[in-house]
């Protein structure tokens, strides 16, 4: 049996139940996480993200979308002869006017609950608002209490040149003694201090001499560098951070309930 070949100019036809001898080029058995578009071709499907909870919503009824423009995009449901409406960019709920129609509910204070449910959207947004505050006034506490306490790193590095016909090799972190008893200490290809005696923070570590024959043929002995950093914060410091973290989970503890009293009493109208 010969192989058949053939071009088919695009996929965008959708998918079809069809027998492939009947299908048309571009329909497909299926398209997993793909979107058609006819001005770009088959693209990959948009992704999605989760904004919040629909507050009120039923696992029944009928959706659709309300979309006016850029800032007026709404996602909207019936069911139960109500009409329930909520903010595509926030998920947030709106008011419904549902007229006087037979069967809409009559115990709704429209005014109240226009006044409740603005009340419900601000409690939402400041408790994003505590919610972000809480997290900066973590985040300073961990970065505190790491610097509490002195911390020492181990330095030594080397690397090498090659001129024409030879290697040179050079200490870019560590300490050089030369034969007078000279140290040179290096940080990052930086020189510290050259002197008789040691800088502050810095102390002699293992000896490498014998790693490093181009460095020991120069005469001088190669040694790790011990860095010793101070302590960045102070234990006042600690303790300024500490109850600012604790009333930032205070102010978000109080949003957050004040948030949930609010809904209850809005989702109840």
């Amino acid at each position: 049996m010969s192989t058949i070949t053939q071009r088919i100019p695009n996929l965008l036809l959708g998918i079809s139940q069809q027998p492939d001898n009947r299908k048309f080029p571009g329909q497909l058995r299926d398209s997993v996480n793909a979107f058609p578009d006819y001005a770009l071709g088959l693209l990959k499907r948009p992704g999605g993200q989760y904004v919040t909870e629909l507050y009120g919503a039923s696992s029944s009824g009928k959706w659709f979308s309300i979309l006016r423009d850029a800032q007026e995009k709404y996602v909207a449901q019936y069911d139960d002869n109500t009409f329930r409406v909520w903010s595509l960019l926030d998920g947030s709920p709106r008011r419904v006017d549902m007229g006087t129609n037979t069967g809409v509910p009559g115990t709704c204070n429209q005014t109240n609950f226009q006044t409740d449910l603005t009340a419900y959207n601000t409690a939402v947004a400041d408790t994003a608002a505590k919610l972000a505050l809480l997290n900066t006034a973590q985040a300073t506490y961990a970065e505190t209490l790491a610097g509490q306490d002195a911390t020492t790193e181990s330095l030594f590095a080397v690397n090498y040149n090659y001129p024409v016909g030879q290697i040179e090799q050079y200490l870019s972190s560590g300490i050089l003694e030369n034969a007078d008893g000279v140290y040179t200490v290096k940080n990052a290809d930086s020189v510290i201090s050259v002197g008789s005696t040691l800088p502050t923070n810095y102390a002699l570590g293992t000896e490498r001499t014998s790693e490093h024959p181009l460095l020991a043929s120069n005469g001088y002995k190669v040694y790790q560098a011990i860095l010793t950093v101070a302590a960045t914060h102070t234990s006042g410091q600690l303790a300024t951070a500490l109850t600012a973290m604790n009333t930032a989970q205070t102010n978000y503890n109080t949003a957050v309930t004040a948030k949930q009293l609010l809904r209850q009493t809005t989702m109840q109208k």
